[in-house]
């Protein structure tokens, strides 16, 4: 991402990353990907589990796709906010199919869940 890409799109950036943040625990520790800036990341504490089991959650990532990005920015409260109920309905029913890797060894790998909306949330101009 170049510094002017940086600066013009981290105001909308922030707007889906504080958004997206609210659909998880409120322990969650969520960040932007650092090659890639339109794919967020979210994992969080799993409480009261046993000794020999993993404490933190299966990692989520969600791409939302650049262009997606770009076309949102542009968009008027009425229409972000419709995009933003859109990408809500998206993830609420692919995390259906999450499951939070509660139940793995200690230490053990876990493959992210991808939540990829890039092609289903097509936010146009």
């Amino acid at each position: 991402m170049t510094i002017s890409e940086t600066a013009m799109y981290l105001p909308y950036l922030n707007q889906l990353a504080t958004h997206l943040a609210d659909r998880f625990p409120a322990d969650v520790d969520y960040s932007r990907h650092e090659d890639c800036y339109w794919i967020f990341r979210a994992s969080w504490p799993l409480h009261g589990q046993p000794e020999d089991r993993s404490t933190i959650s299966r990692e989520v990532t969600i791409r939302i796709g650049k262009a997606n990005l770009a076309n949102y920015a542009g968009y008027d409260s009425e229409k972000k906010q419709a995009a933003l109920d859109h990408l809500d309905a998206i993830v609420k029913e692919r995390m259906t199919k999450y499951d939070d890797g509660s139940s793995c060894k200690r230490h053990e790998d876990k493959d992210p869940f991808i939540v990829d909306v890039h092609e289903e949330w097509a936010t146009t101009e």
